[in-house]
This record gives structure tokens, C-alpha cells and sequence, in this order.
């Protein structure tokens, strides 16, 4: 266990730079982008990025919204370089399991992911707050709408359904590093098997049919998920009753299962190829 802490604490160190970094590089992109569009506004742009609204509520709304562009970035960014790790053999020299390795590898980057999604959060919090307090428009518009809620009393939104959205969040962030471990995995299972398959080619072919039997299963999965997720505001406005644990359950068997084959994959079938 002590092994095991202290690997991933190497690893957490390593992905948390460039945690920071992309948080760094999302806020100075939207403060570049508020000052080009907001000082440039030629009154076309609609919404919350109208210029009329003042210039901390238009950083806050870009930041929010390069957060669903930074975090994908991140995931990918992060998977490339788990996949480099799984195939390191100066990593596999660490007197652990390669399924201990392979899971520390991953923990560590789905921590630094939420890590992220904090930072993110936290950013946008304070962007927010200063918006609310430093401009009038802003804490109008939010305490307008929020006594609106409250005497039509039509939120039915608890902690307990916010909590299921963030779960459901983490669940399909995790399990896009286990898809890509998995594609790598079996590909490599399937060639040791069958010697005579291994021309790239071929390769590319079953890693295809993988692919497409993954997608299968998770539009199988979307449409389960897509009557629960598919209109947030009607459940925050009690328009619709919130089913969300079902979902949460769902996609959590889904990660641990998958988390299962490929340590077991790792550890019989998936040989470093390369020291890194």
C-alpha cells in the first residue's frame, strides 16, 4: 500500500502541471477573448456576452464556457500520456503489480481531472462573485430571477439531484480513460493471440471493430441515459420529476467492470514495448 501511495503520488504531481496550465491557459484565453469581443462589440452579440451587461459578467460567461472546451482537452491530453505510462518500461520496474500500476496510473489522472473541474469551479465562483458585487445589471437580473423561483416555488432542484449530476460528470469522465485503455489492451490481447494478425493493418481493423461495438454499447447507454439528462432546466424548474440514480448506478458498474477487464488485460496480455 505504501508502494502504491507513493506512486501515485509521484504520478498526481506529474499531471497536476498540467492541470494548471490549462487553467492558467483557459483563463488567459477568455480574458484575451472578452477583451477583443468586448471592446470590439458592434451590439450583433446576443445573450449573456452583450456588451451592455459590463465587462466582469462577460469574462465570467466566457470562462464558464471554455470550461466544456479545456476539461475534454485535458482528458484527452491526459489519456495520450496514460497510454505512454502503460507502456513504459521504467514505470513497470516499480515493485508493484502491473494492475497496481495501472490502476494508480489512472487514479492519477482521473484525481487531477477533478482536480481540474475544482479549479474550474472555483474560478468561475469568483468570477461570478465579483460580477454580482461590482455590477448592478448582474445582481438584478440574478436576485430578480431567484425571487421569481421562490414565490413560484417551482424548483424542485435538491443537494441530493445536484449531486447525482456531478456523479454521472466524474462517471463519464472516468470511463472515457478506461475506453482508451481498453481499445489498447485488447488490440494487443488479440495480436499475441494470433501472431498471424499482426500487420497494422489488420490492427487497425480490429481496433475499428472495437470501436464500433464500443459506440453500440454506448448508444445503448445514451438512450437510457437521454430521458434523464436530456433537458436539465425542466428538472430545475420542476417541470419534470429528476431520475438521475438510476443513470449514476448504471454507469457505475459500467466503469468498474471495464476497470476489472483491463487490469486483468494488463497483467496477462500487455507487455512494454518501449522505456520512457
Amino acid at each position: 500500500m505504501a508502494v502504491f501511495e507513493r506512486l501515485f503520488t509521484e504520478l498526481f504531481k506529474q499531471k497536476s502541471k498540467k492541470a494548471h496550465l490549462m487553467i492558467m491557459l483557459q483563463f488567459v484565453s477568455a480574458l484575451v477573448t472578452t477583451i477583443f469581443n468586448y471592446f470590439e462589440s458592434t451590439g450583433e452579440m446576443k445573450f449573456v456576452l452583450q456588451k451592455e451587461n459590463g465587462f466582469l459578467p462577460f469574462l465570467f460567461a466566457i470562462f464558464f464556457l471554455f470550461s466544456f472546451l479545456f476539461l475534454p482537452i485535458y482528458l484527452i491530453v491526459t489519456s495520450l500520456q496514460n497510454e505512454r505510462i502503460n507502456h513504459s518500461q521504467t514505470w513497470r520496474l516499480a515493485p508493484m503489480s502491473d494492475a497496481n500500476i495501472y490502476l494508480d496510473n489512472t487514479l492519477s489522472s482521473f484525481v487531477n481531472f477533478i482536480y481540474l473541474a475544482l479549479l474550474q469551479t472555483l474560478g468561475s465562483i469568483v468570477l461570478f462573485g465579483l460580477s454580482y458585487l461590482f455590477n448592478k445589471r448582474t445582481k438584478n437580473g440574478w436576485d430578480g430571477m431567484l425571487a421569481a423561483i421562490r414565490k413560484g416555488n417551482q424548483s424542485r432542484a435538491t443537494l441530493t439531484d445536484l449531486l447525482g449530476i456531478v456523479l454521472i460528470a466524474i462517471l463519464l469522465g472516468l470511463l472515457v480513460y478506461l475506453v482508451i485503455s481498453f481499445l489498447n489492451f485488447t488490440s494487443q490481447a488479440i495480436v499475441d493471440f494470433l501472431p498471424a494478425v499482426s500487420s497494422k493493418f489488420i490492427v487497425t481493423i480490429i481496433r475499428l471493430i472495437l470501436i464500433i461495438a464500443i459506440m453500440w454499447l454506448l448508444t445503448r447507454v445514451y438512450l437510457f441515459v437521454k430521458p434523464i439528462v436530456a433537458s436539465p432546466l425542466s428538472y430545475l424548474l420542476g417541470e419534470k420529476e429528476l431520475e438521475l440514480w438510476p443513470a449514476v448506478g448504471l454507469f457505475t458498474i459500467i466503469d468498474v467492470v471495464l476497470a476489472a477487464v483491463n487490469m486483468f488485460l494488463i497483467s496477462k496480455f500487455f507487455e512494454a514495448k518501449q522505456n520512457k
